[in-house]
This record gives structure tokens, C-alpha cells and sequence, in this order.
């Protein structure tokens, strides 16, 4: 269906749109305007200027995304690139710094924020300069505002019923007896990251309220 559209690929379809075209085996363009997909078992659903070169990687739409590793996604969004395997890349469109020698500004592994990469293997990336929510119920909502580093989790009144008193004194003084130390976060083997860091253990915090 649709006009100028090119289905070379052994097994591979287009469903429709424009100068769509799907090159790789088993290679599939649901539609949309001048997407690609080359590589095999890649999917690119429909958007603008979309391309899917990596084995069994996917593109769900948008514009301007590509999905280039082995089994990488992109379901969205605008210049999200998926470069690595098993990678996930979601941007709103924003523009970050390419790394030298590369031209690419988009969410990419060839951008990077403090000289830090975006994206990588085995990687989940969002770029949302709106904030990120993870909604786990009717009131619970845990989230990142824009431009915060740390997550926030619902805390209005609104949100919130049953409200019975505390022994506020209790509670602080349970606090003042908290050990507090340093330690490090376990690795895969469960030995030591190397960073040192400083604080109680929410264990000891839990058997002093004793909710959740």
C-alpha cells in the first residue's frame, strides 16, 4: 500500500505511507514518510525519517530515531538513537554535546552530559526535561522533576487518608539513637564498589516507626 514505498528485503513488508523502505530479512515498515529498516527482523511502526539497522531492533515511531544495536529499542519520541544492544532510548527532542569526532546531538551514546555518555549496553535512557513518573497506584506516584538529580515520591494531603497521631518524641528520639556510618554499595558479587558513603540503614529506621 501507500506510494514509492520498497519492500527488497527476503520476506519483508510494508504496510503503507511514503518512500518507506524495508531492505533487511524479514524487515517490516508499518508506514509512515521515509523510513528504513535493514536490518533482520527489524520493525520501524511508522513517524518520520525513522531507521532500523540493528538485528531484531525496533522503532515505534517519532521522528528522526534510530534503533541500530542488536535487539535496541526506541518506542518514540524525537533523535533518539539506540546504538548499543539491548539498549531503550526515549527523547523529547533535546539536543545534547556530541562527543569529539562525532556528529550526532541527540540522546545517543555519542552524547554526553559532563562529559559523561547517555546511553550505553544493557541500558535503560529517557530524556524528558519535564520530568519522569512511575505511577504504582491511584495515589502513589514516584518521580523526577525537571532538572532534579533525585527521586520524589507523592507526599499531599490529597493523596492521603486514615491520619492518626504519632509519639513524635518517640520517633525523634529513635532517630538521635540510629547508628550512622560509612559504607559502600555491593557490586554483582557482593563485594565493595570502592565509593565510600554515609548514613543509617532503613532496616534500623523501619524498627523505629514500624509502619510499611
Amino acid at each position: 500500500g501507500g506510494e514509492a514505498n520498497t519492500a527488497s528485503g527476503i520476506n519483508a513488508t510494508v504496510g503503507g505511507g511514503y518512500q518507506n523502505a524495508a531492505s533487511g530479512p524479514n524487515a517490516t515498515v508499518g508506514g509512515g514518510n521515509q523510513n528504513t529498516v535493514s536490518g533482520d527482523q527489524a520493525t520501524v511502526g511508522g513517524g518520520i525519517l525513522n531507521t532500523a539497522s540493528g538485528e531484531e531492533a525496533t522503532v515505534g515511531g517519532g521522528y528522526q530515531n534510530t534503533a541500530s544495536g542488536t535487539e535496541a529499542t526506541v518506542p518514540g519520541g524525537r533523535r533518539g538513537a539506540a546504538e548499543d544492544s539491548d539498549s531503550f532510548v526515549w527523547n523529547d527532542g533535546t539536543s545534547y554535546h556530541a562527543i569529539p569526532n562525532t556528529s550526532f546531538d541527540g540522546l545517543s551514546s555519542s552524547t554526553a552530559v559532563n562529559g559523561e555518555p547517555v546511553t550505553g549496553p544493557d541500558t535503560f535512557s529517557v530524556s524528558a526535561q519535564g520530568g519522569v513518573r512511575f505511577i504504582t497506584g491511584s495515589s502513589s506516584v514516584t518521580y523526577i522533576s525537571g532538572d532534579s538529580t533525585g527521586w520524589s515520591t507523592t507526599s499531599t494531603r490529597t493523596a492521603k487518608t486514615n491520619f492518626e497521631p504519632v509519639d513524635t518524641e518517640a520517633v525523634v528520639d529513635g532517630v538521635a539513637d540510629m547508628d550512622v556510618s560509612t559504607w559502600e554499595y555491593r557490586d554483582d558479587e557482593g563485594e565493595g564498589q570502592g565509593e565510600r558513603h554515609i548514613g543509617p540503614v532503613a532496616e534500623q529506621f523501619h524498627d523505629i516507626v514500624d509502619v510499611g
